[in-house]
């Protein structure tokens, strides 16, 4: 640009008259406080201590940060998250299936996964029909397994059905009251069932009195309640006075009006008592001889 020119025309006028044009800068005024030439410097104020910050308060959060107390997890390298057995699950349990007549459609069934456990799963099952519709929902349990290497779960169980209940806690605390009164009153039936069975048998062995001092009694009566019976307590007991009566007889000729106990063993297993006749007897019981006034008795 040559000297002189301006790109301002207002300058250019200036300069005409002979004037200096104004700077378009103002001079900066002179620093406040600085005193003049001449005057007594002031003395040096203090300065102000900067205002203590207010203390935070530990119940107010800083924006920004969740509420709570820190934490950290220590979850080890082997054990599986909720997530991936969930998924796992429902890979095995849930789903679609098509049911196919015919080779026509007639009906699909959808499975998914409602609550699970470490060792159970229950899930629901839908089913939509051609010809009616929707069927109501159903519910059923099984065990499972879980490989957390190949994160996959498998079935361990048959399904069984299962239904839910919807209840208050007023209900629930019915029902749980219902069940220990009933818990009791079958224990209490269990316990006098049970006196009303010793009482039996107890009564059974009064006819046994005279078994009393027997080794083999003894040990009958001890295990008088483990017998499954009364009559299987009394088949031991007669089968225990029979050999009793066999040791006991005295030794000599028998006397031919005597009854002679026998004991023999009948193919379900159990003892049978019952009188040997003596050879006199026989003939009477054979040929009807018992009668003195028998005319068919030939006489010397």
């Amino acid at each position: 640009m040559e000297k002189g020119m301006t790109n301002n025309p207002a300058e250019e006028e200036l300069e005409g008259a002979g004037q200096e044009p104004e700077s378009s800068f103002e001079q900066e005024p002179e620093q406040a406080g600085q005193p003049e030439e001449g005057e007594p410097e002031a003395a040096p104020q203090p300065e102000e201590e900067p205002a203590p910050e207010p203390e935070a308060n530990p119940e107010e959060q800083p924006e920004g940060e969740p509420e709570g107390e820190s934490f950290s997890r220590n979850i080890p390298p082997e054990a599986f998250t909720y997530r991936e057995v969930a998924d796992a699950l429902e890979e095995a349990f849930g789903g679609e299936e098509d049911i196919v007549e015919n080779g026509v459609w007639v009906a699909t069934v959808f499975r998914g996964v409602i609550d699970f456990t470490d060792s159970e799963v229950v899930y629901g099952q839908n089913e939509y029909w051609a010809d009616s519709g929707w069927k109501p929902t159903r519910r059923y349990r099984c065990s499972y397994s879980y490989d957390s290497n190949s994160h996959t779960a498998a079935r361990t169980s048959d399904s069984v059905e299962v239904f839910v209940r919807f209840l208050t806690s007023e209900e629930i605390a019915q029902i749980e009251a219902d069940a220990a009164a009933f818990a009791a009153l079958k224990e209490f039936k269990a316990e006098y069932d049970r006196k009303a069975t010793e009482a039996s048998y107890d009564e059974a062995l009064e006819e046994f009195s005279d078994l009393v001092g027997i080794d083999a009694y003894q040990s009958v009566y001890e295990n008088r309640y483990s017998y499954e019976s009364v009559d299987a307590l009394k088949d031991a007991c007669y089968l225990i006075r029979g050999k009793f009566a066999l040791q006991t007889k005295p030794a000599g000729k028998a006397n031919v009006d005597d009854k002679i106990p026998a004991i023999t063993i009948d193919q379900n297993g159990k003892p049978e008592v019952f009188e040997v006749l003596s050879p006199i007897e026989k003939l009477h019981k054979e040929y009807g001889t018992k009668n003195e006034n028998n005319k068919n008795i030939r006489r010397n």
